[in-house]
């Protein structure tokens, strides 16, 4: 169960049935370890936010540095923990060594938290970081759970909306799609925006080079943002569908969440834009 010291004060219709604050949970039945938070004046009807952590997996960080945004605006914060050792590679949607499925996990994950809080189930609001971008949208791509806003900052690597690419690369189906064929209408239609630095141009060694990603997308972070947000807005037009995809870059931002949050402000644009 979620646990605070603090009791949980309600505003506006329903009630949760776990206290408002910080809180960690232990995964036992097929979920992922999560942090959240949930601000003073939440209620059953509250919309949620989830934050999805980078592969230095700092889940707990995301949760506390949107505590503050949280309390404000009265949405409630779930950060997922992917573990090394279960789901090393989360990122690309892969099983892990034991065949556990990330994007199951995930929505068990969100039906968890829904019925241990007491919130309302409904469309997420879905916030990805580097690594956790990447999953965030893979997992529109090929889950089954309704996301109303989509916010990625600073992907390595994206997904292409190229059908003529096997995914992870493109959005053909293929054996790392499970059979599954990625949904790319589904995530055309999902308003997204992509948050990059503007000093976030290194190539250090969590950067994917591969020369498949290279060619197809550029050389660096903000290079891949650039070149996948015109990708989506002309696979969009190509289709007759509205564009619904936006660019932010954060000037003199490099690649470093807690900084970025602290500096750049990055927890606004995410918020602002996520939160209706």
């Amino acid at each position: 169960m979620l646990r605070s010291a603090e009791k949980l004060a309600l505003r506006g219709s329903g009630s949760l049935q776990c206290a408002s604050g910080l809180a960690a949970h232990r995964a036992g039945a097929g979920e992922l370890d999560y942090f959240a938070y949930v601000p003073r004046n939440a209620s059953s009807t509250s919309q949620l936010m989830v934050t999805v952590h980078g592969i230095e997996r700092l889940a707990l960080q995301h949760a506390v540095r949107f505590s503050a945004l949280a309390e404000t605006a009265g949405f409630v914060v779930l950060a997922p923990l992917f573990s090394k050792s279960r789901m090393p590679r989360y990122q690309r949607a892969e099983r892990g060594p034991n065949g556990d499925s990330p994007i199951k996990a995930f929505e068990l994950t969100i039906e968890h938290f829904c019925q241990t809080s007491g919130l309302q189930t409904g469309p997420i609001r879905l916030f990805g970081y580097s690594g956790g971008a990447q999953f965030a949208m893979r997992q529109v791509l090929l889950g089954s759970l309704p996301v109303a806003r989509l916010a990625l900052a600073a992907p390595g690597w994206y997904s292409m909306p190229d059908e003529a690419l096997e995914f992870p690369y493109g959005v053909a189906a293929s054996n790392a799609s499970e059979g599954r064929q990625p949904e790319l209408a589904r995530l055309l239609a999902t308003p997204t925006m992509v948050l990059v630095g503007g000093g976030d141009t290194r190539r250090d060694s969590s950067l994917n080079r591969q020369r498949i990603v290279e060619e197809t997308q550029g050389r660096t972070r903000l290079e891949r943002a650039q070149r996948w947000h015109a990708a989506m807005g002309a696979a969009a037009d190509i289709r007759g569908m509205q564009r619904r995809i936006e660019l932010q870059v954060l000037p003199g931002a490099q690649h470093d969440f807690n900084e970025n949050m602290q500096s750049f402000g990055l927890g606004d644009f995410v918020a602002k834009w996520l939160i209706t």
